[in-house]
């Protein structure tokens, strides 16, 4: 769930790809360090049709070199900042994807206090990198069971933050609300 709050400053296919590794390693997560997927597999499971490796690698380089601070709401209660990269390390060899993280994130990401599960083949029905990070705020908030969710709420800075918006972008409200917020929505 915390995981879901971070900053949303990677492009769409960015993100979808650290869900999908994240889902390829989650069993692995407390033994492993490295972990590693098929790159046909990858693809096809990010319903990513271009031959294009190199777009591939400039992906998984841009996961490396993303800072990330979790936990943006609060929503677990702790008030405990952090960041780190998404990704520490990545590599292709022989069409199999290597990847690893950080040993902080890693034990964030297996025994997180609070969970909320997205579908991969959803995330790939989305074209806006904004639409996909409200989406997965919303299903973080879904009780399931009453098949209910609210989200609490967020202020403006705070939104901003979520969706990778910097300050000086869109500096009009009224642009930002368009692109942002109903777009997305």
């Amino acid at each position: 769930s915390a995981a879901i709050h971070i900053q949303n400053n990677i492009t769409l296919l960015q993100r979808r790809a650290w869900n999908v590794l994240l889902a390829n390693a989650y069993d692995d997560l407390p033994e492993l360090d490295e972990y590693c997927i098929n790159v046909k597999d990858l693809m096809q499971t990010l319903e990513f049709d271009s031959k294009n490796e190199a777009y591939l690698q400039d992906a998984l380089k841009a996961l490396i070199t993303c800072l990330v601070e979790w936990n943006i709401l609060d929503k677990d209660g702790k008030n405990e900042w952090g960041a780190v990269t998404l990704l520490s390390g990545a590599k292709i060899k022989r069409g199999q994807c290597f990847y690893r993280y950080d040993s902080e994130l890693r034990q964030r990401l297996y025994n997180p206090s609070m969970y909320a599960r997205i579908s991969l083949s959803m995330q790939n029905k989305f074209v806006s990198k904004h639409a996909q990070a409200l989406w997965e705020l919303c299903v973080d908030y879904l009780d399931e069971s009453r098949n209910y969710g609210e989200t609490r709420f967020i202020p403006l800075a705070e939104y901003r933050k979520l969706m990778g918006i910097a300050d000086e972008q869109y500096p009009l409200f009224k642009l930002f609300s368009n692109r942002v917020i109903k777009e997305p929505v």
